[in-house]
């Protein structure tokens, strides 16, 4: 067995993602369920403008952080190009106001809601305690989503 001499490369790029990523799983749970992205499954999404206005924050720096970030390669470069593309695309919805006035009998707040459910698991206690959990978050939920609206 030989080791490959090759150092491993910095990839700033995906190291910007990847962070996003995290933080944004963290302040969407009902997105991190759509992910598959484990950890938040006791928990609802804040509906609130305050919760609203978080989750545009994460956007904005992520966003300045990938203008920054000096990718490593070409894949890389396609990667941060498509980044910046889609962050920007997110930040216009929400200077809008779209992401909190999105009412529609197809998709909205509360249908991800309710799709959320069908993505969690269902082996152990643990998984239903965390369907519980969030079961009792709902009311609350929609609670903020209305006074956002």
């Amino acid at each position: 067995m030989t080791s490959d001499p090759t150092p491993l490369r910095r990839r700033p790029v995906d190291e910007v993602a990847e962070r996003f990523v995290a933080d944004y799983a963290a302040a969407d749970p009902v997105v991190a369920t759509y992910l598959g992205i484990r950890g938040y499954d006791d928990r609802l999404t804040d509906l609130s403008a305050d919760g609203y206005d978080q989750r545009d924050q994460l956007a904005r720096e992520a966003y300045a952080a990938m203008q920054k970030a000096e990718p490593s390669d070409e894949r890389e470069q396609a990667a941060k190009d498509s980044f910046l593309e889609r962050l920007a695309v997110e930040i216009d919805q929400s200077e809008a106001r779209a992401p909190q006035s999105r009412v529609s009998v197809i998709t909205s707040e509360l249908h991800s809601i309710r799709g959320s459910f069908d993505l969690m698991p269902k082996q152990t206690p643990d998984d239903w305690s965390n369907i519980s959990a969030r079961l009792a978050a709902v009311s609350a939920a929609l609670a903020d989503y209305r006074e956002t609206l």
